[in-house]
């Protein structure tokens, strides 16, 4: 879902490491265990020269599912080879020569709630409950045609039967417009259920008068709330709900065992971290920024300067849930691959995928379409922050899903073409985040906001790519854009893009160049007009990273193809454009 939110109000990490005084600089060597659907990372900060900055790294498969499900396991692990890395004692053996700071973990460390919203009819709520639950590390799934019959009756036979597939943590039954004639068959089927323990708890969104046909008909042993919506803004039920979900996954979290070392672990959701230092980074920098990691499901978080919105689909990712490739449709994915792929094909490499979901696509072709999949979540996720977020992105925090070893580029394409940014100023940087520093930092600033602030300053904001997108549309192969790239040193590379078509030019990380753009009738950089010239840099610090400068001429929207040989051709063009091997 989506939570809007106003933030005005600074986060802890403003309040401590801008607005107000700073904390000494030397808070001890901090630990973050992040836990996602691949690996369990360790990742360690500590004072170096009076500043807090990362240090150290590593990481291990995880263990939180089959075939060993033992998540201790791994964080012990992971934290024998910290110590070994750092000389730091974090483990059981601490002493008191070990000056340390507060350890927090992150990520999925319990598997998310399942929540099922059973709506009796129609609802003006139905959709605002789906977007606050994927405010929080749940699964949501909406009941309405899937326990219907074809004359549109809601069945007690087909609910029945989904929900014991489902078995929910929490189901959700709200009055719709068809309570009067639907409430008996749904009661009738929460009392089988509730009974056998198939269902945990009840949020009942309801008038008075059907919260107490409930509760006669369940008995006093049901585990149930209610709430009259009618008495409440929705913005109030939606907030109501998302802290009870919230409470639920911590109170699951909270029943783990101490995670393999003998020290408390205080753990901070992924969309809580995420939030924390997205909006850190959105007042220090007064940019749009979006962070995004595919690992355990999808995570999102937007930020500006006076709002932000946050997303969890724990159903989406690569690795134990990539069967959602399937809900998504094979057909989109194909049709953004450069390689040959039957449908069957591709349906087969997903199941396969599916039978081994925690192995790293290791060929570099699973590579490919695993980047192409990662684009189809991220896409799919995007979507259902629409009306809340906007796609003038400024920069682009991608996690280590977004890593390939073979070429940094393929990373950040997956994420242009997840989000599709069209950036008010005509740029968008994008950062590939290996070590996931973000959302460790984020977590970290729940206990010590100083810290996390200068990892983020510090260790961060090192752009992979720096990305020109040119809006407009016209024919494919028309002219687009044309521009002169000119280094500190004098050299210069002038160049031309065509509609439809991409450019990558060397800047390496750290260095710095003026960019000359001039856009050709009907296409645009940043708001600027037709023929009219645009410089970037040097004093706004036009820069470059790993990939370079990226001219993206693909157009805002991106065109769509009218047959299958046309997309992939021009999907084909955009990787020999980024120099990107298929």
């Amino acid at each position: 879902m989506v939570t809007y939110r106003n933030t005005d109000a600074p986060t802890g990490l403003e309040d401590s490491a801008i607005a107000g005084p700073r904390e000494t600089a030397d808070a001890g060597a901090s630990l973050v265990i992040d836990v996602d659907g691949l690996h369990v990372r360790g990742i360690v900060f500590d004072s170096v020269e009076g500043e807090s900055r990362f240090v150290a790294s590593s990481q291990v498969m995880s263990t939180l599912g089959p075939p060993i499900g033992d998540l201790p396991t791994a964080v012990r692990e992971v934290v024998s080879i910290l110590e070994g890395q750092t000389g730091t004692q974090f483990g059981v053996e601490a002493g008191s020569e070990d000056h340390l700071g507060p350890f927090a973990i992150t990520g999925y460390p319990v598997a998310p709630l399942s929540v099922a919203i059973v709506p009796a009819g129609s609802h003006a709520l139905t959709h605002v409950l789906a977007a606050t639950g994927r405010a929080t590390p749940s699964t949501v799934h909406i009941l309405t045609d899937a326990v219907r019959t074809e004359d549109g009756v809601l069945s007690s036979t087909l609910l029945e039967v989904r929900l014991r597939g489902i078995r929910p943590d929490v189901v959700i039954l709200l009055e719709g417009d068809r309570a009067q004639s639907e409430w008996a068959s749904a009661v009738g089927t929460f009392s089988n259920l509730i009974s056998e323990g198939a269902v945990g708890q009840l949020i009942v969104l309801a008038s008075e008068e059907f919260q107490q046909y409930l509760i006669q008909a369940l008995g006093e042993g049901a585990n149930m709330t209610g709430l009259d919506p009618s008495q409440y803004e929705p913005h109030e039920v939606a907030s109501a709900l998302e802290a009870e979900l919230a409470e639920l996954y911590d109170q699951r979290v909270a029943g783990e065992p101490r995670f393999g070392i003998n020290r408390e672990l205080r753990f901070v959701s992924r969309l809580r971290a995420g939030d924390l230092a997205t909006r850190y980074l959105a007042r220090r920098l007064e940019r749009s920024i979006v962070s995004v990691d595919v690992a355990a499901g999808t995570a999102i978080n937007w930020s500006t300067m006076h709002a932000g919105g946050s997303l969890a689909r724990p159903d989406l990712d690569v690795h134990t849930n990539i069967r959602s490739l399937f809900a998504i449709g094979l057909d989109g994915v194909r049709s953004a691959l450069p390689l040959e792929m039957s449908r069957e094909d591709l349906a087969n490499w997903v199941l396969n995928r599916a039978t081994r979901p925690r192995v790293g696509a290791a060929v570099w072709r699973d590579q490919i379409v695993e980047s192409v999949a990662l684009s189809a979540f991220v896409a799919e996720s995007w979507r259902n922050l629409e009306g809340v977020a906007s796609d003038q992105i400024d920069l682009i925090v991608a996690g280590s899903g977004f890593c390939f070893d073979g070429d940094p580029a393929l990373g950040v394409l997956a994420a242009l073409n997840g989000l599709r940014p069209a950036p008010l100023g005509g740029v968008v940087q994008v950062l590939l985040d290996p070590d996931c520093l973000l959302w460790a930092a984020g977590a970290i600033g729940d206990q010590s906001p100083a810290v996390a602030a200068d990892v983020v300053e510090h260790d961060l904001l090192s752009p992979t790519a720096t990305v020109v997108v040119v809006e407009g549309a016209g024919a494919e192969g028309q002219p687009a854009v044309s521009g002169k790239l000119t280094y500190e040193d004098g050299e210069s590379v002038e160049f031309s893009v065509a509609y439809g078509s991409m450019m990558r030019l060397p800047l390496g990380e750290g260095d710095r160049a003026t960019l000359v753009l001039t856009c050709e009738p009907g296409f645009a950089v940043g708001g600027s007009n037709p023929g009219e010239q645009i410089q970037f840099g040097p004093e706004e610090g036009f820069e470059g990273g790993e990939v370079g400068v990226i001219i993206d001429a693909r157009g805002r929207p991106m065109a769509e193809f009218s047959d299958e040989t046309a997309a992939r051709d021009a999907v084909r063009r955009w990787y020999t454009d980024l120099g990107i091997q298929f």
